[in-house]
């Protein structure tokens, strides 16, 4: 059966055999014989030359019936961590197929040669049996719900809120997060927390958006109502020159990281621009870089200086203001 398989492109799957009228599921070192009947699961267009090689296709509902699943599951498990998709795939892959790998919410490349982090989410298509096998293997089973961990949310909005409210005086200047802030490293917290232990926290996919988008647009309204009337003062006090300092204070930083992430560092171009984009706290720009390399792979290096730059934006702000 094995050297069946490895007739076809693809790495297609044997999933039911029927010998005269016992049908089984075929284990790798199974022989085949004349007359057998068997389905085999994987990409359609893969199987152009599978009647010329294997034999004529027949329709048997016996050998067809097949309990299919769509999963995602979370990558937690210690001996899936830090393997490649490739590897991965040769440790237990058969019958298993990869739609989609997603690192905080954007898809990374398919490649053999992707590196699987802790709390990666693969998409995975299968025989239920397969499916489930796997979940064993990855981590924790992302079953589809309607439901929301409204505890988890109450508490890292309160907790936020309080952290937010604190503030250290440092050479005169009161250093806090703010409300906005505090509740961004308490989603942090309690994100960092659902990564250990990704049992608790659960919240579908459209409650995810109507939050993110909507409190992301309503923070921008409410800096942006309270920032106006202080732009209008700093450019009838200062003048033009007020915008091109902020024109110099946006661009230098992301010419300076690209300088040093590709003469220092050496990073990939690619990578450096995903990064820079997560320093900037932009992924509207991490779109963008997307869509022109036509890939994945910005997404790698976007994630963690992301997170890096949401606390340093609502920190700093502080500091500047109280030092000019």
């Amino acid at each position: 059966m094995k050297e069946l398989e490895s007739l076809l492109p693809g790495r297609p799957a044997v999933e039911k055999l029927k010998r005269r009228d016992e049908v089984f599921a075929p284990e790798p070192g199974t022989v085949l014989q004349a007359g057998d009947v068997f389905s085999i699961m994987g990409a359609r267009d893969r199987f152009m030359n599978a009647v010329g090689t294997i034999g004529p296709e027949v329709a048997d509902g016996s050998v067809m019936d097949l309990v299919g699943e769509n999963l995602e599951i979370c990558v937690t498990k210690p001996a899936a961590v830090g393997k490649t998709l490739g590897e991965l795939s040769e440790m237990g892959g058969h019958g298993l197929f990869l739609r989609r790998i997603s690192r905080q919410g954007h898809d990374l490349p398919v490649t053999r040669e992707t590196v699987v982090h802790k709390c990666d989410v693969m998409q995975l298509i299968g025989a239920r049996e397969d499916v489930e096998r796997a979940v064993e293997f990855l981590g924790y089973p992302e079953r589809p719900t309607n439901a929301t961990d409204l505890i988890i949310v109450g508490l890292g909005i309160v907790l936020g809120t309080l952290l937010g409210l604190l503030a250290v005086p440092v050479l005169g200047i009161p250093i806090t997060l703010g409300v906005g802030g505090g509740v961004l490293v308490s989603g942090l917290f309690f994100g960092w927390l659902r990564a250990l232990h990704p049992t608790f926290g659960e919240m579908p996919g459209p409650a995810q958006w109507i939050l993110s988008d909507l409190g992301l647009n309503l923070f921008i309204v409410c800096v942006g109502l309270a920032a106006g009337p202080k732009a209008v003062h700093a450019l009838q006090t200062a003048g033009i020159s007020i915008f091109f300092a902020g024109v110099v204070a946006t661009l230098l930083p992301a010419i300076v990281g690209l300088a040093f992430g590709r003469l220092v560092l050496k990073l990939d171009h690619v990578l450096l621009f995903g990064a820079l984009t997560g320093a900037e706290t932009c992924t509207a720009a991490l779109n963008a870089v997307k869509e022109d390399c036509e890939s994945a792979m910005p997404v790698i290096g976007y994630t963690v200086t992301y997170a890096f730059g949401n606390v340093l934006l609502t920190v700093w702000g502080t500091v500047i203001i109280g030092i000019m």
